[in-house]
């Protein structure tokens, strides 16, 4: 930061006591005076980070210790399927007027412009090129194609990585709390229960987990975890309650629940509680919710503890300089799509392609227009493209996810060719 103003100093001369602060500033009491979470929080103008970019020259003047407030916390509400999450999880945010997330769908992993992936099966030469979604999972395919479930997995793990990056962000820029279901870091407790039941082998499990490290390093851990529990036969009784397509599943079973339990009860939630609080409810035995968001009113989600050391750890920044770097770095987006971007390992062959694979998609994609439009772009229904920052200037825009019967006009220059 110091070298930055340094260079800045001798391009505007004099002027430049106007546009710089000390880097050794220190922020507000923030950190540690605003503790506990309350219904009224007084948050300031919101900025526009969907619009407009966080640049070096606008950390001069936009202060993001400043917008830390009381409710300026990242809350993760986790469980099985069918516990309450979302009702819980919005009821949350809208008590303390936070922003809520919602989970990704399927729809999020395999439409892509408009275009589901999953009507281009019958097109692939081979099974490992094929979408496997949670429906076909439940309905407990040939066995031969257990493994190509860890390809989706780690789909998964990256619409939910994406999510958190997105809380982040979203924190930094208006100060407002975030509430989200299943996230990024209790992805792997689905992960090691599929490799329990031979849906990823050893060597596939390996570099799902050495993947998952070196993507989260980036992350500040969040502020507390909510644990929605139930017994896995309640579980189970109510997903096929709520999906009645799943009466006959075969992989929908107590075993498999149970081991999906086992998994936050003895990984997750231990390894969390080293950075952030827990909190454990079972569904059926749960108080007024009123109750028990006048008991979170009361929780201290900041201060640092005797003893743990590594609790918040990473929301304790002393300088106005720590907070407005780690913007920056949130909104690089080099250095984002480098850390987001993965390859399968040649070692794992059921997550990763051959040459001939590659070959054949690359031929492929040159037919199937929505292949070739980046989805960092918006189009009308004329087809013509208009970049996300100019959304605001034309009207109308449609994204082709919401209206797939739009015209999509003669196709961009596919990006890959053969």
């Amino acid at each position: 930061m110091a070298l930055g103003q340094a260079r800045l100093c001798s391009l505007l001369g004099r002027s430049w006591v106007l546009c710089t602060r000390p880097s050794t500033l220190v922020a507000p009491g923030v950190v540690e005076g605003h503790k506990q979470l309350t219904t009224q929080p007084n948050y300031k103008k919101p900025f526009p980070y969907r619009r407009k970019k966080f640049s070096f020259m606008r950390s001069l003047i936009e202060y993001t210790s400043a917008r830390m407030n009381e409710n300026s916390r990242i809350i993760l509400v986790e469980g099985l399927p069918c516990v309450g999450k979302s009702e819980f999880a919005k009821k949350l945010a809208d008590n303390f007027k936070l922003k809520y997330i919602p989970p990704f769908t399927d729809d999020d992993v395999f439409v892509i412009c408009g275009l589901d992936k999953r009507e281009t099966d019958g097109l692939m030469p081979t099974e490992r090129l094929k979408c496997y979604d949670m429906d076909s999972f439940y309905a407990g395919l040939d066995p031969q194609k257990k493994l190509f479930y860890g390809n989706t997995q780690i789909n998964y793990f990256k619409q939910r990585w994406e999510q958190y990056l997105l809380a982040l962000r979203h924190i930094m820029n208006t100060g407002q709390g975030v509430v989200l279901e299943n996230s990024v870091y209790s992805d792997m407790v689905y992960a090691l229960n599929m490799a329990d039941h031979g849906y990823f082998t050893k060597k596939g499990l390996r570099w799902y987990m050495e993947h998952r490290e070196n993507s989260l390093y980036l992350f500040w851990k969040p502020h507390l975890i909510i644990h929605l529990d139930a017994p896995s036969s309640y579980i189970e009784k109510k997903m096929k309650e709520k999906y009645p397509k799943l009466q006959n599943s075969p992989v929908l079973n107590e075993a498999y629940l149970d081991g999906w339990r086992k998994k936050y009860n003895e990984v997750y939630l231990p390894e969390m509680r080293q950075h952030c609080d827990t909190l454990y409810y079972d569904i059926r035995e749960m108080e007024d919710l009123d109750l028990l968001f006048m008991d979170l009113e009361g929780m201290d989600l900041i201060s640092a503890r005797f003893g743990e050391s590594t609790k918040f750890a990473d929301w304790h920044k002393q300088k106005e300089e720590q907070w407005s770097m780690y913007r920056l770095t949130l909104e690089s987006e080099h250095y984002i799509q480098h850390i987001d971007d993965w390859h399968g390992p040649w070692e794992c062959p059921e997550l990763a392609m051959d040459g001939e694979e590659l070959t054949y998609l690359e031929y492929l994609f040159q037919f199937i227009p929505q292949y070739s439009y980046d989805p960092n772009y918006w189009y009308d229904k004329d087809g013509n493209f208009i970049p996300r920052e100019l959304l605001k200037e034309v009207s109308p825009v449609t994204l082709a996810s919401e209206d797939p019967t739009c015209n999509q006009g003669v196709p961009p220059t596919p990006k890959v060719t053969s």
